[in-house]
């Protein structure tokens, strides 16, 4: 549906540059005109609406374990651009109040647009490869002085108001549309794919069943390959025992001076591939061998 209003939107504006350009524009030409203008505020407003949506659902994400720490980086970058793109698009309804604009009016415009894809741009480093350059110009491939001069006499000189309001929409559908454009990019950036999304199983390790008096226990426990990702939280023998870089934890307590069977318990609790949270609730048992000179 998207790219339906976007054709429609350039349909529109190729008949809009040559009825605009006449000096004598008949009653109908008007209507007709109104009429685009009015069609296309529709189109960017719902743009905007789904802009909008997008923003609202990676506010959601926020609590989901699965995917927090990408909403982290990348919902404020979303939020900046619509931020930016609501300025850009007040400023031009602003000029839509005044009957015409003057070639000064017409420069202070055509300076501020060409501002407006490097603005949105600089929000990330990855936004300048992927949407800049001449197939991505939204506005002015040409900021020359004659190119801003060509500007005013195109599309304000000896317009009226109606012809001036519907051109400064078409330059708002442009800021819809790259903003939409770049947000949704913003949104699948917090996707998680499943399929990378390994397998998990509970993995304890013990470093050995018989001991004696002194000796060192050790225990390991992590999920799967020891992946971070699942957000394990393991508690051993009563203690939280935090993941070290590698992934896991590790324990280590001396063993009794007393001879017999021991056992500690170690509880897994972590996030399956749909985000729902496991607990795995095990003993780890051991023996404490009789020194063989008592």
């Amino acid at each position: 549906m998207r790219k339906l209003h976007l054709l429609s939107a350039g349909i529109y504006f190729s008949l809009f540059a040559g009825i605009s350009s006449c000096a004598n524009r008949s009653a109908s030409d008007k209507e007709i005109i109104n009429e685009m203008n009015n069609t296309l505020t529709t189109f960017n407003q719902q743009i905007h609406n789904s802009s909008r949506s997008i923003i609202i659902s990676m506010d959601e994400k926020k609590l989901d374990p699965t995917t927090s720490r990408q909403v982290e980086r990348w919902y404020p970058k979303a939020v900046r651009i619509a931020s930016i793109a609501d300025s850009y698009y007040d400023y031009l309804d602003s000029l839509k109040k005044m009957e015409i604009l003057t070639a000064d009016e017409s420069l202070a415009l055509f300076n501020k647009m060409k501002h407006f894809e490097t603005d949105i741009l600089e929000t990330d480093e990855s936004f300048k490869m992927n949407f800049a350059g001449p197939g991505y110009t939204v506005f002015f491939s040409d900021t020359s002085k004659i190119a801003a001069a060509m500007f005013h006499k195109k599309f304000f000189d000896n317009a009226g108001k109606d012809a001036k309001d519907a051109y400064l929409t078409k330059l708002q559908s442009s800021i819809r549309n790259l903003e939409n454009k770049i947000i949704s990019v913003c949104e699948i950036q917090t996707f998680i794919s499943r399929h990378d999304f390994p397998l998990y199983n509970p993995i304890l390790y013990q470093n050995s069943s018989n001991l004696k008096k002194g000796e060192t226990l050790e225990i390991i426990a992590a999920i799967g390959a020891f992946s971070k990702p699942a957000m394990p939280k393991i508690t051993i023998n009563g203690s939280h025992i935090p993941l070290n870089e590698a992934g896991y934890s590790s324990y280590q307590q001396k063993v009794p001076a007393i001879p017999g069977n021991y056992e500690i318990p170690v509880k897994i609790k972590y996030l399956d591939q749909d985000g729902k949270e496991n607990i795995i609730e095990k003993n780890i048992n051991y023996t404490v061998a009789k020194d063989c000179n008592q």
